[in-house]
């Protein structure tokens, strides 16, 4: 298992996919998974419920979602007004 912060995971072959997968948690919660199905180039990411943690209720794939975060974080950083290196950084 490897962690960061709140975040462990851990990859290993879960049973359900044919390929092997890496499993998330946030604060020991299971929380995403991402598989390789269709191949390394296309991941997907599945988040799930800690209430239902044996079906996904989301699964898309992870380069459009973190795509979708950085377009979305350099919206909050325009809209704000906030440089990307923090208001006391000179450009």
């Amino acid at each position: 298992m490897a962690k960061f912060k709140d975040f462990s995971f851990t990859v290993g072959d879960d049973g359900d996919h044919e390929r092997l997968t890496a499993e998330i948690d946030y604060q020991q919660t299971f929380v995403a998974m991402l598989t390789q199905e269709d191949g390394f180039e296309n991941l997907k990411l599945e988040l799930f419920s800690p209430d239902n943690p044996d079906v996904a209720i989301h699964s898309f794939p992870l380069q459009d979602f973190l795509m979708a975060i950085d377009l979305a974080k350099n919206k909050l950083t325009q809209v704000s007004g906030i440089t990307p290196f923090g208001d006391d950084v000179p450009m």
